[in-house]
């Protein structure tokens, strides 16, 4: 692979003294990712071994979906590789719709579904439905056929 992590997408998620937990961001493929040692090269001098990093790969370069989450441990860093281990395979996430989410709404321990843009769809449902219409499992209530 030709590219390189870029310095900014690289993110420390907590201030440990020793093994660090970084977050990346990325729209290239997870496997990909992992199997060029050469791709932390730009940002090895913030990497240690034993240091976890999480790598999320988005939908695109907006940055404005989650499509596959994966942890990987930092076992070797040297002037040519940075080398990583992964912990379990990659996380696909669903599409579902869009971004839509279902959140306890405090009302009588309802819940309610909310859009991408943080709009309710609907509300009063319990929490089963509500993760299944965020899903796009079942139709949204009251809306016809979805």
């Amino acid at each position: 692979m030709n590219e390189r992590a870029r310095p900014g997408d690289l993110c420390m998620a907590d201030a440990m003294p020793f093994q660090q937990h970084h977050e990346y961001r990325t729209h290239l493929d997870i496997e990909a990712v992992l199997a060029d040692p050469a791709f932390f090269l730009n940002v090895r001098d913030r990497l240690r071994p034993g240091d976890a990093v999480t790598i999320c790969r988005y939908e695109d370069r907006s940055f404005r979906r989650v499509v596959a989450v994966a942890d990987a441990r930092v076992t070797a860093v040297s002037g040519t590789a940075v080398e990583l281990h992964r912990r379990g395979g990659a996380d696909e996430i669903p599409a579902g719709r869009g971004g839509w989410k279902a959140r306890w709404v405090n009302q009588n321990f309802l819940w309610g579904v909310y859009d991408g843009g943080g709009r309710r769809v609907v509300k009063g449902l319990d929490k089963e439905t509500a993760q299944a219409v965020a899903r796009g499992d079942l139709p949204v209530p009251g809306a016809g056929d979805g």
